[in-house]
């Protein structure tokens, strides 16, 4: 148990408060308290670093090439600050005063060039005439390059992982007329090639509706001059990606909580050759419940756990979210392509095409439908930046302004990120909420203690602009 609970669960209703404080995990002030236009009370720590690295040598050579005995894994540079309103029109929101907030100390625009591209989409189609998934694929591969899986909903479709989420067709309807077929690195002209090789061979019958779409956002370091200033520059970004991304966890839990550890994120990653998983939060006791239970006390007690988490390798990738379900996300440092676990085989990029690399998918037709894509047409009007809701989003961290407070955050953020300032501080409210008599109105929520980082949300929907903008001609 951690010392938090300890002390939370042997006290008063007040003397559990000021334990909380004490422990390190600052609080937000009452939704009822009045707002403040001055800032928070300076503090002595000022900045601190985060140290980057590798879980051995050997990823390290894998990762940085040539140049990994000749220069040092850098480190993250970080200001501490009070919280500003955004403007002298406006005043701080009454839950952030008295509290100072983490910023990166880097000017994204001149460190990242940012690509955002459709990276798989998954489409189900019906055709007039009956054909074979064998003759779809070999008239769609004599007309392009692109990589196109097809296969027949009535007799295979399950056995492909990309068609899991997909309903199972009834007996009744007929082998060779209904058929999933999944497209790599899609661009406007190779789809509707897809399709009119479709209609060509067997005909379309109705709508043809997307129920998968993979959205890739690349970030690259901008000057590739010095190849050990742009090595250094993108292992930087990977750090700050996996730390600062952030998404709702109430949009990754599955409601009927069939994997409910499938929502909290978990890094995996090679280590000496051997393949190891790790969850941010780590539970010893094997619990399957997900770090967003906080009703739970042995959830709370997993999240203000006073041992520190494993190291984010830099080689790592991060999931979050079920790989069957209708929502996830992935953080990849990406060096290969057409990686293959089972063979151990991959091809290795260049040193220019290597990248941070973020990974938001969409699986169902239900899912796809709220997104505003009910059919494959509909890609032309698609507005990327709004499908990012709650699944791509970046913050800062913030914490109260005593020592102990300011300390534990930065711990989570060296091994948890901005999830674990997060998790940790919802924990200790919800555990404090717990014990004070009458129970207050519960004000948890997604993204407590976190504030947005404009400057690289901003950067990243730029893109997602742009990618509406090549999409639109379709």
């Amino acid at each position: 148990m951690s010392l938090l609970a300890e002390a939370l669960k042997s006290s008063t209703p007040a003397a559990a408060a000021k334990a909380t404080t004490l422990a390190g995990i600052g609080h937000s002030s009452s939704a009822s308290a009045p707002a403040m236009r001055k800032p928070a009370p300076s503090v002595a720590l000022t900045n601190f670093e985060i140290q980057l690295g590798y879980a051995s040598p050997i990823e390290e050579t894998e990762y940085r090439g040539t140049l990994a005995p000749t220069v040092s894994v850098p480190h993250l540079n970080y200001l501490i600050a009070p919280i500003e309103a955004t403007s002298a029109e406006h005043m701080v929101r009454a839950d952030r005063a008295n509290r100072v907030v983490f910023k990166p100390e880097y000017d994204l625009a001149s460190m990242a060039s940012i690509v955002a591209l459709i990276d798989r989409v998954a489409i189900v189609v019906d055709t007039k005439h009956p054909t074979s998934d064998q003759a779809l694929q070999r008239g769609i591969a004599a007309s392009m390059a692109t990589a196109v899986y097809v296969a027949d909903r009535t007799k295979d479709a399950g056995k492909s992982k990309w068609c899991a989420s997909l309903p199972e067709l009834d007996l009744s309807k007929p082998t060779g007329q209904h058929f999933a077929v999944m497209v790599q690195e899609p661009t406007p002209a190779t789809l509707r090639t897809i399709m009119g090789t479709i209609e060509a061979i067997a005909g379309i019958d109705g709508q043809v509706r997307p129920f998968l779409l993979e959205l890739a956002i690349d970030f690259y370091p901008t000057d590739q001059t010095d190849p050990v200033e742009a090595l250094l520059t993108r292992e930087k970004i990977v750090g700050l990606v996996q730390r600062h991304l952030w998404s709702a966890g109430s949009s990754l839990l599955d409601h009927e909580h069939h994997r409910p550890r499938e929502a909290d994120p978990r890094q995996v990653y090679s280590k000496d050759g051997k393949t190891a998983t790790r969850f941010l939060f780590a539970d010893s006791s094997g619990s399957r419940l997900s770090d967003m239970q906080l009703d739970e006390v042995s959830i709370r007690e997993r999240l203000m756990t006073r041992r520190p988490g494993n190291d984010l390798n830099l080689n790592a990738t991060i999931y979050r979210g079920d790989e069957a379900g209708p929502r996830r996300t992935n953080i990849q440092h990406k060096v290969a392509d057409r990686r293959n676990p089972t063979k151990k085989t991959m091809t290795s990029l260049d040193a220019r095409e290597r990248r941070a690399r973020i990974e938001v998918t969409l699986s169902s037709l239900e899912e796809l439908e709220q997104a505003g894509l009910s059919t494959i047409n509909e890609l032309a009007t698609c507005r990327f930046r709004s499908m990012r809701r709650n699944l791509l989003t970046f913050r800062l961290p913030t914490s109260g302004t005593d020592s102990g407070a300011i300390e534990d955050a930065i711990g989570q953020m060296k091994t948890r990120g901005v999830y674990g300032v997060e998790m940790a501080q919802r924990a200790a409210a919800s555990e404090e909420r717990s014990l004070l008599k009458p129970t207050p109105r519960n004000t948890d929520r997604d993204g407590r203690a976190l504030v947005a980082w404009p400057e690289m949300n901003d950067l990243v929907g730029a893109a997602l602009d742009r990618l509406h903008k090549t999409w639109r001609r379709f």
